[in-house]
């Protein structure tokens, strides 16, 4: 069996959403053995929360899996920079995207 180290992939680098709306923002993380992946806003790692949601789901393709973190209800405080993270025994990847208002 191979080993893969983490390889994290944006879908998009910037999104706008207007306050009091609601987005996703994904990434695809690529790793084998499987990583440990989470969301960062300000370094610090994203909890599900009431407006917060981190899902990990499969889209098929081997070793593959997309991180999602829904925010609903935008406000001020979420704009910024959120960074995708994954790690495993062979290495670590992270690539940032900006949420911004309109």
């Amino acid at each position: 069996m191979f080993s893969v180290q983490p390889e994290v992939n944006l879908i998009n680098r910037r999104i706008s959403q207007e306050r009091g709306k609601e987005t996703i923002l994904l990434c695809e993380v690529t790793a084998f053995p499987q990583t440990l992946s989470y969301w960062r806003y300000h370094g610090d790692e994203v909890s599900n929360s009431e407006r917060l949601k981190v899902d990990i789901y499969s889209e098929g393709k081997p070793h593959t899996n997309v991180l999602s973190l829904r925010i609903t209800n935008i406000s001020e405080v979420d704009f910024g920079e959120y960074e995708c993270y994954a790690s495993n025994k062979l290495g670590q990847d992270r690539e940032s995207m900006i949420l911004y208002g309109e």
